[in-house]
């Protein structure tokens, strides 16, 4: 779309749309600029930054406006500088009404009227007796923020940076031209093609990122003395979460890497498992996908900082929260969770009280809830140091430790069924609100057990233990730490749902892929096929709830037409010792509606006249016969070449996850297809 088209598009779109509007609209046009310029998403960058009331902020490479309407609730001041009359015109527009609060220039005409380059003197007024009096003033910025495009904004930071305040700090975000998701097949941040950062730059790339030396060289020669560093993830354009040299992220963490919104992409390796071997190896500074850097003048200051920010608000506005990890000085921690919105306060005032209701129904020594305390303006928990439960499983299931698995799951199982106290299930308004009023519900849920206060997020991550995986197989039996029970309930929920989310959520982070398939972790639980067929009904209206039906920016690849080639589907439709295909056979294990998306999982192989299997290719079509982009993960079914008695593989990739956009009640189909063969699945509601 040509630039004047999307500007004269855009500026109608903010004269005759709410900013509540905006996720719809971003939903309708399925186009990147649409996504960049309007989502709320933008802001997570600078959020969980202090900003006062009284302090004059200078907002290099503005934009659209997406951040400047942010920073002015909450700055008492905000310039803004652009690279077009037209992006400035739009910010005028987007901000109507601030006043004298808000000033706009480009970039070139910043320079001169500011007068960077000549040490900031303005001449004021002339005095009463025909003399010309000059009176001298500096113009000061609190603070300066620097989000994408350093390498043609920098010369202007570098100008602003000496009318910086003298305790002001100034915010410079980039991308990472060494960041994982350029070596893993994605293309240049700021160039058509691949690799052009990693192999290093012609002179003639105007546009460019850098290493986290070369910013750091950056800041040094712009003035600065001191800086800390920050990894926004997955990268500083639309951030979830934001991590610090202070704290790093753990290995299973990062595992949010298909954004590719604008741009087409390769995926050469399993991002989340080679972050994984960076973490564990301390190299992620190097390679994080995204730079913050916090820069200032003179010493560190002794005060209260942030070390890490989440941003849970893809949400309803009544649940949107952000979860901070702050050190103060002396270097004790504390979590802090805020709501986004006033709509939120009620949320997160109810987690002090869900704390001491789960400490009166799970007495137990064996178990223990983060404590909670309300704040002015959120709750606060101290820090808990330990190790979560799936981090242990991680590590089990890399040291290929079956036995561990077994007893850190059983353990679990024993422990949700024992504990929390004992009541029958019973229909309330509540729960139909929250979990949905399917007609099976009292049928299947008649007589189940439930705790008197039901916490349903005990996943393994939201559970923390002191010892590792070398003291499991010890007969002391660990010490439970819940550290999140942001999800808790006073109607009654079976614990066979808490083991069965538990379950459904640590193969999808843990487990895709390995030999603990779903069927065999709930089998473990004790979750019969009648429970897991309503329970995905229930947890898929709580999803729903949770969401306020919105369609979560983490998934708009999947509709915005940026193709993934993934190098592992040549891999596997390539087997050894395969001759001309005779039959397909397949098996549709699971069918389920996910965040606006369709996840189908099963296995599908083709067999040869020497009873060789090899795996097959899928398309998926709408029922008009279009073709949508689905994401497929390959996973070993030895049980079924087993079965099959096939031969000619040592690993049989007949297994499968694939996940499309599609309507809830949309109609679709998926065509397994070798060679000559083809054959087909169709949704239940073809």
């Amino acid at each position: 779309m040509p630039a004047e088209t999307f500007l004269s598009d855009l500026k109608n779109i903010i004269a005759e749309k709410k900013e509540t509007d905006y996720d719809d609209v971003i939903l309708k046009k399925a186009s990147y600029p649409y996504l960049y310029h309007l989502s709320a998403l933008r802001a997570n960058i600078l959020d969980w930054i202090s900003i006062g009331s009284g302090e004059h902020v200078l907002e290099l490479n503005a934009g659209c406006g997406a951040l400047t309407g942010v920073l002015l609730k909450r700055a008492g001041r905000v310039t803004a500088v652009t690279e077009t009359s037209e992006e400035a015109q739009m910010i005028r527009e987007r901000c109507a009404g601030s006043g004298e609060r808000l000033s706009v220039y480009t970039r070139e005409r910043f320079l001169t009227e500011q007068q960077m380059g000549g040490g900031g003197e303005r001449t004021l007024h002339s005095d009463t007796t025909g003399g010309r009096a000059v009176q001298r003033e500096k113009q000061e910025y609190h603070k300066i923020f620097l989000i994408g495009q350093a390498s043609r904004f920098y010369g202007t930071m570098k100008a602003a940076c000496q009318y910086l305040e003298e305790n002001g700090k100034c915010y410079l975000a980039d991308a990472n031209r060494l960041g994982l998701r350029y070596f893993a097949g994605c293309q240049d941040e700021y160039r058509q093609g691949y690799f052009a950062g990693i192999e290093g730059y012609g002179e003639e790339a105007a546009e460019r990122c850098y290493t986290r030396k070369e910013y750091e060289a950056m800041l040094q020669e712009a003035g600065f003395t001191e800086w800390s560093c920050y990894y926004p993830y997955p990268d500083h354009k639309f951030p979830a979460s934001i991590y610090s040299d202070a704290w790093l992220p753990k290995t299973g963490e990062l595992n949010d890497n298909q954004r590719n919104y604008d741009k087409d992409r390769y995926q050469l390796f399993d991002e989340r498992r080679a972050f994984d071997t960076i973490i564990k190896e301390g190299l992620f500074s190097e390679f994080a996908n995204s730079f913050l850097f916090e820069a200032g003048v003179g010493t560190k200051e002794a005060r209260a900082r942030v070390v890490y920010s989440r941003h849970a608000n893809e949400r309803a506005a009544r649940y949107q929260v952000r979860t901070d990890i702050v050190e103060l000085p002396g270097r004790s921690r504390r979590v802090i969770k805020y709501a986004f919105k006033k709509e939120g306060e009620a949320h997160i005032a109810h987690m002090a009280y869900a704390y001491e209701k789960l400490c009166a129904c799970y007495d137990d020594e064996n178990i223990a809830f983060c404590g909670c305390c309300r704040e002015e303006e959120g709750v606060s928990f101290p820090f808990v140091p330990g190790i979560s439960l799936q981090e242990l499983l991680e590590q089990a299931l890399r040291g290929q430790r079956d036995a561990w698995i077994e007893k850190i799951l059983s353990d679990y199982c024993q422990r949700i069924r024992s504990l929390g106290g004992s009541r029958t299930y019973a229909p309330t308004t509540e729960f139909y609100e929250i979990f949905g009023s399917d007609p099976n519900v009292e049928a299947v849920l008649d007589g189940l057990e439930c705790p008197l206060y039901c916490d349903v997020d005990l996943i393994f991550s939201n559970i923390l233990v002191e010892m590792d995986c070398e003291k499991l197989l010890s007969p002391q039996r660990m010490r439970w730490q819940v550290i999140d029970y942001e999800w808790s309930f006073g109607f009654p929920l079976p614990k066979a749902f808490v083991l069965y989310r538990a379950m459904y959520y640590a193969y999808y982070q843990i487990f895709c892929g390995s030999d603990w398939t779903l069927p065999r972790l709930f089998s473990l639980a004790g979750v019969t096929e009648e429970q897991q067929a309503l329970f995905l009904k229930m947890e898929e209206h709580f999803q729903r709830h949770i969401s306020g039906g919105g369609f979560p920016v983490r998934n708009m690849q999947r509709i915005m037409g940026t193709k993934i080639v993934r190098l592992q589907e040549t891999q596997f439709l390539a087997p050894r010792e395969f001759g001309r295909a005779k039959s397909i056979s397949f098996h549709i294990d699971r069918e389920e509606y996910q965040d606006g998306c369709v996840v189908c999982s099963g296995w599908a192989l083709a067999e040869d006249w020497r009873h060789h299997g090899a795996p097959v290719e899928l398309t998926v079509e709408d029922e008009t016969g279009a073709g949508l982009m689905p994401e497929i993960t390959r996973s070993e079914r030895a049980d079924v070449a087993a079965v099959r008695k096939l031969q000619g593989e040592d690993a049989p990739f007949y297994g499968f996850d694939c996940i499309f956009p599609a309507k809830r009640e949309g109609r679709w189909q998926i065509t397994f297809i070798k060679g000559h063969l083809k054959k087909r699945y169709r949704s239940k509601n073809f």
